[in-house]
């Protein structure tokens, strides 16, 4: 089996892998905080103890572009800081998802990983993420036989939306796990579609058409890397005929669900709505930017909202767009820099991959933090309001995984 003898080597080399393992598990489930924040802790205790023992070695994962592109935008959200109207709004919005998050991932989870191989990386992070899919699936089930329980009919309510990042982070696992255990018999294949059929149930219950598109354009990008035509042809054949379907329903307007599905412009994105209002803010003071957070930026909205009877909303929504969200609050500089932070991860992530290939393991592990980065930032960051804290880990472990890569290959 291909994951048999999971960690090769001794405790001690091991440990690590387990704790960061274990982290990433433990972000899919809905409690259980003072775990994960000891998992922080420890891994933080881990790489210092690493810096104290040999920095040089230690810090050698950080030293390529995607830092650097790291480093670069989160010095544009402390300008933003500084030029903000209400800078104790925006260091206290900055605070989780710039500082402990992005910046401190970035750091640590290439450090306490750097002694590992990369094949050792890759099993856990496949793992641990396939751990978290099986534990988002576990509490969506739960949560509709409560429902159930109070009389609530399955996909009625947007009770389940939260759910909605962690199949964003999740869901390619099914499509790198098939391509790593592929034998073409009836068993894998019955495995992949229920699997497969079973998530996407799950997802569609959320409501979330950013995830819906984020899902189809993560497929679309596995399939194409591992080249697999069997599954592009059933990939294609079902979204057919679920628009077959769609379109010739009649009552479509009198469920949730089929609404849901056919809306193009949801929140009434454009002109006055949600990404049209925010970019008519922004261009107010596009190269200055107003500062950081959701909160300022319902603030402005709110004291604006009088002077512009045509806006939609009289209450802000958010800018539901990632990109216009750090324009807003860094200005033009925060923009360039997210823009680069992006095109430099995908660009580092396509050379670990191409670098990986004879390995199908590690390859597969790259593979699914690009796409998974791609539906998160991308996909969903260009229709809804995202929360940037899991990005930390995403440029984490592919600095990790580049690395042992390039050490290895080296």
């Amino acid at each position: 089996m291909v994951f048999n003898s999971l960690f090769n080597g001794s405790r001690k080399e091991s440990l690590p892998l387990y704790l960061v393992g274990l982290f990433i598990a433990l972000n899919f489930t809905a409690e259980l905080t003072k775990f994960k924040n000891l998992t922080v802790i420890l891994m933080i205790a881990t790489a210092i103890y690493f810096l104290f023992k040999n920095y040089h070695l230690a810090l050698a994962p950080l030293k390529n572009n995607l830092f650097v592109s790291v480093i670069f935008f989160v010095l544009t959200i402390f300008y933003s800081l500084f030029i903000s109207i209400d800078s104790q709004i925006s260091f206290d919005s900055m605070n989780k998802p710039i500082l402990n998050s992005i910046l401190l991932f970035s750091f640590v989870l290439p450090i306490v990983l750097h002694k590992n191989s990369a094949v050792q990386i890759a099993k856990m992070i496949l793992l641990s993420i396939a751990a978290g899919l099986v534990i988002t699936c576990t509490r969506d089930l739960l949560m509709y036989i409560d429902e159930y329980r109070q009389g609530i009919i399955p996909f009625t309510e947007m009770t389940h939306r939260d759910l909605s990042d962690s199949y964003v982070l999740c869901f390619p696992v099914i499509l790198s796990l098939w391509y790593i255990y592929k034998k073409n018999t009836l068993t894998h294949w019955a495995c992949l579609i229920i699997a497969t059929m079973i998530t996407i149930t799950f997802m569609l219950g959320t409501f979330t058409r950013g995830l819906w598109l984020s899902v189809v354009v993560m497929s679309a990008i596995v399939i194409t890397f591992n080249k697999e035509k069997m599954l592009a042809f059933m990939g294609m054949t079902a979204l057919i005929c679920g628009a077959v379907t769609l379109v010739s329903y009649d009552h479509t307007q009198e469920h949730l669900l089929t609404k849901k599905m056919e809306q193009t412009s949801s929140s009434n994105r454009y002109g006055g709505g949600t990404q049209g209002t925010a970019l008519e803010l922004i261009l107010q003071n596009p190269i200055k930017g107003y500062g950081f957070g959701n909160s300022l930026f319902h603030r402005i909205y709110n004291d604006q909202v009088k002077n512009h009877p045509e806006w939609i909303y009289k209450q802000s929504l958010g800018p539901h767009n990632v990109f216009l969200a750090i324009w807003f609050a860094a200005g033009i500089v925060g923009l360039l820099a997210l823009i680069t932070l992006t095109l430099s991860t995908i660009n580092y992530a396509y050379r670990a991959f191409v670098a990986s290939r004879s390995n199908i393991i590690t390859a597969q592990a790259v593979l699914l933090l690009m796409v998974s980065f791609i539906g998160w930032v991308i996909v969903r960051g260009t229709f809804e309001n995202v929360y940037l804290n899991v990005l930390g880990i995403h440029f984490g472990l592919l600095m990790a995984l580049g690395f042992r890569i390039k050490v290895e290959n080296t």
